[in-house]
């Protein structure tokens, strides 16, 4: 069916509704009236028909409290997101592993991954494990299913077109592969994407940002008028792979000198074991070097490279707040400190304005079930209450 003004409109206050309540559960139909400006008539009408649908529950543990939504005398009764009975399926696809959960509408900020299999390139294999974790999982038809992946992805159509971690992904028709193990509509979500989804929702962000994690590989997002960032192709804020001078390192994405290449948490794994000749690489004892040592210039340079990559890409995009995931929020503070004055030092804006930025954790999960709320529960796609 087409959609009309009102329809787009109707749905657009759905989305206010349920990311309101994202931030922040356990909301009066007057306070979500107010805090998106939208009429209390309105907002109750729109709070009705998710109720129907099964995204929306009132809370029975609600302390009520009379609101200028509600008859003389009676306490107006706060609502939240549904999170009796798992309605969506979330998954992490890495170098070893795939992580799963299964999450009701208002599962919170911090939902925890229940189940992992191993990595297979073999989709037979990765198939039957799926099943199996399936079973583990206890849910036999969600109303979605939302699939994080590394690399460059069209997440409109559901395709890696390249993953330089996960190469036997690109043109793998993943959607084909998780509907047939959960029968659910699915939804891929590019995973740096998915962690600034969750960042924006979770730390109650009003300003716009660019994340950047630091994890397997180096990626970035950025979300602009609240909205994630997407430019004329599939493509946006890769800073892992741009390419610092002197740098001989060859990367998985073909090229050489890739930032990448130094930041990851291979990267500067490798980096601490070529200047301290430790044959046990391990993150406890890269720790304990920091803690005892300090930054020496195995890591300060890799601090800096990603510093003056992450000030220029705020320069491009005209950002001036940055969210930090990943190992450097599991260093001494002193390295975080390191990061940010580093980016700070090459950012135009600091010169005559404020850039600020921040460690955060990975809420992967927590995007994941975003996405899946946005584009296929509120889409009206297999909602079968």
């Amino acid at each position: 069916m087409r959609s009309t003004p009102q329809s787009r409109v109707r749905r657009r206050h759905e989305r206010f509704v349920v990311e309101a309540l994202l931030r922040e559960d356990r909301q009066t139909r007057a306070e979500l009236a107010r805090s998106l400006d939208v009429s209390t008539v309105t907002v109750g009408k729109i709070v009705d028909d998710l109720m129907r649908q099964g995204v929306i529950e009132e809370r029975d543990d609600a302390e009520a409290a009379p609101d200028g939504g509600a008859s003389a005398g009676r306490p107006a009764r706060p609502v939240g997101l549904q999170r009796r009975a798992p309605r969506v399926v979330a998954a992490e696809l890495s170098r070893r592993w795939v992580r799963l959960a299964a999450l009701p509408i208002g599962a919170g900020r911090e939902a925890p991954w229940q189940a992992s299999v191993p990595m297979s390139r073999s989709q037979p294999v990765l198939t039957r494990r799926l099943r199996e974790a399936k079973r583990a999982l206890g849910v036999d038809r969600p109303w979605a299913v939302a699939v994080s992946t590394p690399g460059v992805t069209d997440d409109a159509g559901g395709r890696v077109l390249f993953s330089p971690n996960l190469h036997w992904t690109e043109g793998f028709d993943l959607p084909a592969m998780f509907g047939s193990v959960w029968g659910a509509p699915v939804c891929v979500v590019q995973e740096i994407r998915a962690a600034a989804l969750a960042h924006r929702l979770c730390a109650g962000v009003s300003e716009d940002f660019l994340l950047v994690d630091f994890g397997e590989g180096l990626g970035g997002a950025a979300v602009v008028d609240g909205r994630l960032y997407q430019g004329a192709v599939p493509l946006s804020a890769e800073i892992g792979h741009v390419v610092r001078p002197g740098n001989p390192r060859r990367c998985g994405c073909g090229a050489r000198g890739c930032l990448e290449t130094l930041a990851s948490v291979r990267g500067v794994k490798r980096s601490y074991k070529e200047a301290t000749g430790d044959a046990r690489p391990t993150w406890g004892r890269m720790v304990k070097r920091v803690e005892s040592h300090g930054i020496e210039p195995w890591l300060a340079e890799t601090l800096e490279a990603s510093g003056e990559t992450i000030g220029g890409a705020l320069n491009v995009l005209g950002l001036r707040h940055v969210a930090i995931t990943g190992w450097p929020t599991r260093m001494p503070e002193a390295v975080g400190l390191a990061l940010g004055h580093c980016l700070e030092r090459s950012t135009l804006w600091a010169r005559f304005g404020r850039v600020t930025w921040t460690l955060a954790p990975r809420r992967r999960v927590a995007g994941l079930l975003a996405a899946a709320i946005d584009r296929v529960v509120l889409a009206g796609d297999g909602c079968d209450v």
